[in-house]
């Protein structure tokens, strides 16, 4: 609800906005629910959630493209013109569509993202002959307080996970990938620039503001 209500502001610029939460990136705190009894959810809905990583991204894209092929058809949402967005953990999730899903998006803009490549099935991505033009934008907090660990002993922080993912995408040859580093703000924080991503779907989609 609190993803919704943070793009209303941007509402007259004429996106259809859905907002997921990526279940297999819950915070640890936000992840308790997953041992709630009764569950909020099918038992076997959420069982692909208990295994492998990949699998699980691969469950979550699945969910977006049917909630995708739904307003394609309710509302005619022109398959041409779909583009994805996540933050932090949806940051991965938005990676794994880049790298396996991305005939089904015009552009994809990670935001404040991680970047865990064993959790991407790399291995299996489809692999491109020369040049990819696909748009690929990553939007980082210049104040994250994650940049540089993911809490006291944890992993690589967003900074070095990014520099990860560049490395990644020149690798794979990526031609039009951008990175924007904006000033104070912190990693929760992403509401306050959602104006520039939409700036740049705009671009990439040939809008008029």
């Amino acid at each position: 609800d609190d993803e919704i209500q943070s793009w209303g502001p941007h509402r007259a610029r004429g996106y259809v906005v859905i907002c997921p939460a990526t279940l297999s990136n819950l915070n640890e705190r936000e992840g308790k629910f997953m041992s709630m009894k009764p569950l909020p959810y099918d038992g076997k809905l959420l069982a692909p959630l208990r295994g492998d990583h990949v699998v699980q991204e691969a469950w979550e894209s699945d969910g977006i493209e049917a909630i995708v092929e739904e307003l394609q058809r309710d509302l005619n949402v022109d398959p041409d013109r779909v583009v994805l967005t996540g933050l932090s953990g949806g940051g991965n999730l938005a990676y794994y569509a880049l790298f396996h899903r991305r005939a089904n998006f015009r552009a994809i803009a990670p935001r404040n993202p991680n970047f865990y490549p064993q959790n991407l099935g790399l291995a299996a991505a489809p692999a491109g002959k020369g040049p990819e033009p696909f748009p690929v934008h990553i939007f980082e907090a210049g104040n994250d307080e994650y940049a540089q660990t993911i809490g006291p002993g944890g992993p690589p922080g967003v900074r070095p996970q990014t520099e990860a993912a560049l490395a990644e995408l020149k690798t794979r040859g990526f031609s039009n990938v951008r990175h924007t580093v904006v000033p104070d703000v912190k990693h929760n924080e992403s509401t306050q620039y959602y104006g520039q991503i939409l700036d740049w779907f705009d671009e990439v989609l040939g809008r008029q503001q």
